[in-house]
């Protein structure tokens, strides 16, 4: 079951952001960095090393394109997941928390 179509306009408002804001990144990326380096639009000033900065962008393409999916990819199995529950009288357990956070939980 996909629980992220529930009734909730916030959740799926920031949902459509999230990718919106993917696609438009990627657009942008590849507008402006990729394609004029591959059409030879971009202004250099060496051209006997336009060969090098090309496959440069080219790997930086490819990896600015896995990075993108894997955020995609994270977005999505966290929105489509059962997200679990706490049951009702559910008491927290301080003693199996580090020594550091139980001075912290004893202070509030």
């Amino acid at each position: 079951m996909v629980y992220c179509f529930y009734k909730d306009a916030v959740g799926l408002v920031v949902c459509f952001l999230v990718y919106l804001m993917v696609i438009s990144g990627n657009l942008v990326f590849t507008v402006h960095i990729v394609y004029p380096a591959l059409t030879k639009m971009a202004p250099y000033d060496d051209v006997e090393n336009y060969q090098a900065k090309r496959v440069a962008i080219v790997i930086e393409w490819v990896f600015y394109e896995i990075c993108s999916v894997f955020m995609v990819w994270s977005h999505l199995g966290t929105m489509c997941k059962d997200p679990g529950f706490i049951p009702k009288g559910y008491r927290y357990d301080a003693s199996k928390l580090p020594t550091e956070f139980k001075r912290i939980y004893e202070q509030s």
